[in-house]
């Protein structure tokens, strides 16, 4: 899978991953303080229940963008994954609407745009986290004296070695005669 190197070309995956925790968190609460206002005018049950069920999923959306916000800055892949997880079942859903319905109601071109988008900005925290999932490497070499072949290994650890050169480098050659 091909990742990305930048978010939107102008700033680092971390950054841009922060930047998407703080715009979500800041909209998710936007939404609770508008949707908990509303509530309190609705008279009809049915939609009642309805904004409750925005408003619990508004809240887990929060948590989940506070985690996505302390993985980022502490630079933890675990705390990441539930915003992916999250997120991508979210945006899957309302991607998968939007395409089915897009043709009978006009104004969810848009939003198939927007989803569009959004699973970009998705893509961004997903190459986040690879990135952060890779194991860093040292490649050392073993070898280089005559008669043994340069092998290279990879190593998670950083190890160095002097030059020496073999007790047995003198072996073969011819002893002078007495």
């Amino acid at each position: 899978m091909q990742l990305l190197n930048s978010c939107c070309g102008c700033c680092d995956l971390k950054t841009g991953t922060i930047i998407t925790g703080i715009c979500g968190f800041l909209f998710t609460i936007g939404g609770l303080i508008t949707h908990t206002v509303f509530l309190e005018g609705i008279e009809e049950e049915d939609t009642k229940s309805h904004v409750r069920i925005i408003v619990i999923y508004s809240y887990v959306y929060s948590a989940v963008n506070i985690l996505l916000l302390y993985g980022a800055v502490k630079e933890n892949k675990h705390f990441l994954l539930p915003w992916i997880v999250y997120v991508g079942f979210g945006l899957g859903l309302c991607s998968l609407f939007c395409l089915i319905f897009m043709f009978f109601v006009p104004g969810l071109t848009a939003g198939t745009v927007i989803s569009g988008a959004l699973w970009y900005v998705w893509y961004c925290v997903v190459s986040l986290y690879i990135e952060m999932n890779k194991p860093t490497t040292t490649i050392v070499t073993i070898g280089g004296y005559t008669g043994i072949p340069n092998n290279s290994f990879i190593s998670s650890s950083v190890v160095s070695y002097d030059s020496q050169s073999p007790c047995y480098a003198n072996y073969n050659k011819s002893p002078e005669l007495v």
